[in-house]
């Protein structure tokens, strides 16, 4: 399985296949402890016993149904104030990769969840190794729901579920790297810029007053964008204010 060589120049060219592990995440970074790793190289698994969601949440899937892979970036030429550019390239390719499959509104969770009208198709979560004021490395570890159809969460989704066509994930799995390759050169080249628009352009919620718990309290706010380091900028009555990912929940979501 995961042998369709994807359109890249060195994204997934080098790619390590588990039958089943606890976390792709946990597992790459363990083999970085004791060998060098080639810009690009993949992990994927068809079984992930315990995969991560942010803030120590579990991330759900159902073994031979879905994506859940972590990829590895030599990050050192990339300032520490853009690290959160890295989440908004691989969010975008997610997004990017799922319109082909799915017609309906697709969606970025701030920070980087991918959601389909209210229902939740992918989850991200990045690690960055940071030494002497460099990103040394990063890992990306990405959740795809796309054959599963029965889930413990009620708001998960599926390509599957929305679309009732089965998908070969080895295709997706493709697809999906040649579209991260492609923004992260962008992000190579510093346009920060080209991202950051299409980024904030693919919020959920981007505009749009809505009700949160911000700092513990029922708040109705409006989301105008995200900052460089990463922090959502929230309108509140007549002020525009700051939060990173702790402060903030979404209501019903």
């Amino acid at each position: 399985m995961y042998k369709t060589v994807p359109n890249t120049l060195f994204l997934g060219k080098d790619v390590m296949y588990l039958p089943s592990c606890h976390s792709t995440n946990s597992y790459l970074s363990s083999l970085l402890a004791s060998e060098e790793l080639n810009d690009g190289f993949v992990l994927i698994t068809d079984t992930q016993l315990a995969g991560q969601g942010q803030m120590g949440t579990t991330w759900e899937a159902e073994p031979y149904k879905n994506l859940t892979f972590s990829l590895y970036l030599k990050t050192e030429w990339l300032a520490i104030r853009y690290q959160f550019y890295i989440s908004m390239v691989v969010a975008l390719a997610i997004k990017e990769t799922l319109a082909i499959y799915i017609k309906d509104d697709i969606h970025v969770k701030w920070p980087n969840d991918i959601f389909i009208k209210k229902s939740k198709i992918a989850g991200v979560l990045i690690k960055n190794t940071i030494v002497s004021n460099k990103i040394k490395n990063t890992i990306v570890g990405i959740g795809l729901n796309i054959n599963q159809l029965n889930f413990s969460y009620p708001l998960a989704t599926s390509i599957l579920k929305i679309t009732s066509k089965v998908n070969q994930p080895n295709q997706v799995f493709s697809v999906l790297l040649t579209a991260i390759e492609k923004y992260y050169l962008e992000l190579k080249n510093h346009n920060f810029q080209y991202i950051k628009n299409l980024y904030e352009d693919s919020l959920f919620q981007n505009n749009n007053k809505a009700q949160y718990i911000i700092k513990g309290n029922l708040q109705e706010a409006i989301i105008k964008g995200v900052e460089d380091s990463g922090m959502l900028k929230m309108l509140i009555g007549d002020e525009i204010k700051h939060f990173d990912l702790k402060e903030i929940k979404f209501v019903n979501s």
